[in-house]
């Protein structure tokens, strides 16, 4: 566990709760002998399993070199029960491949045959596969991957950008590496196939991870720059250029976005939003320029505004 922890806490992911199968064995063994008694499934002679569901006869095997069906089944079953009973969850969501999809509809049947109402508000959020450019690509393990994307980037940023190699930059290669990965992720529909490309990952260009980090902190070196204190009560009407207008709007599509987001359980919506928003920052930020010898000083504050509160859904998003 201790190595799942790392890459787990390189990508920023923690958990509340860890259980392992040892810890159940007893109670997933009464699931396994009562769906035998009832007989809810039925072994058949190749070590598949066969059930009868609600409407018509599934059925469902794993190879032989994992676990027994039935007892993956069994044990699956359990975790919902388990969960249920110590979290009360409103909505249960099993986020894997769509190749799963026969088993999770013979789990959510078994549990609604041993009488759990609550299975309605189990989901299966169905993924898609990931295209490698090459079979040898196939077996690309997560920490392979972010180790490759975090040499690659500390390379680039000593190349492009003539930073020297420190503590420093390889915490800011970690970071951009990670981004790059994920948001190469969210930019696709989760039921949609594509090909995974090094190319498309580790590039600074317009929808990738590090171009939102970038605005991010250019937004942030602006705001920390100025010698005008941020007030949500500045007077926005000197905002008469069409970039910031421009900006306004899209600044207040942002619930509208997480919503549907949520709705459809679709983070590309997320990505099409910020990629959008970096596009009209990157606009507005040469067109609002933040120079008190141009403008008067009501002028510079309302455009400090805009970008302050670009700034906190960058952070948001």
């Amino acid at each position: 566990m201790k190595y799942y922890d790392s890459v787990y806490k390189r990508i920023g992911l923690t958990f509340d709760d860890t259980h392992f199968d040892s810890q159940f064995s007893q109670e997933i063994k009464e699931i396994y002998d009562n769906l035998l008694k009832k007989d809810l499934v039925f072994l058949e002679e190749d070590g598949g399993i066969k059930v009868q569901s609600l409407e018509t006869a599934s059925t469902y095997s794993l190879p032989s070199n994992i676990d027994s069906p039935l007892y993956h089944l069994s044990r699956t079953i359990f975790a919902a029960i388990h969960r249920k009973e110590k979290y009360n969850f409103d909505v249960l969501y099993y986020v894997t491949s769509t190749s799963k999809k026969n088993f999770f509809s013979v789990v959510f049947s078994l549990l609604q045959k041993l009488g759990f109402e609550w299975v309605e508000n189990l989901h299966h959020i169905k993924l898609n596969n990931r295209q490698f450019e090459s079979k040898r690509q196939k077996k690309l393990e997560v920490e392979d991957a972010l180790n490759k994307a975090k040499l690659f980037i500390m390379k680039k940023l000593e190349k492009d950008l003539y930073l020297e190699a420190n503590e420093n930059l390889e915490e800011m290669a970690e970071l951009l590496g990670v981004s790059s990965l994920c948001i190469n992720d969210m930019k696709h529909r989760k039921n949609t196939d594509f090909d995974f490309d090094w190319k498309d990952v580790l590039t600074f260009g317009r929808q990738s991870g590090a171009s939102f980090l970038f605005c991010h902190a250019g937004l942030k070196g602006l705001r920390e720059d100025s010698k005008y204190g941020f007030s949500p009560n500045m007077d926005t009407s000197p905002l008469m250029e069409p970039e910031g207008r421009y900006l306004v709007q899209h600044l207040s599509r942002f619930d509208e976005m997480v919503y549907k987001s949520y709705l459809y359980l679709e983070p590309c919506f997320i990505f099409q939003y910020l990629s959008t928003l970096w596009h009209l920052t990157d606009k507005a930020a040469n067109v609002l320029k933040l120079d008190v010898k141009e403008d008067r000083i009501i002028v510079i504050k309302a455009r400090l505004l805009l970008l302050s509160a670009t700034l906190k859904i960058l952070q948001q998003g």
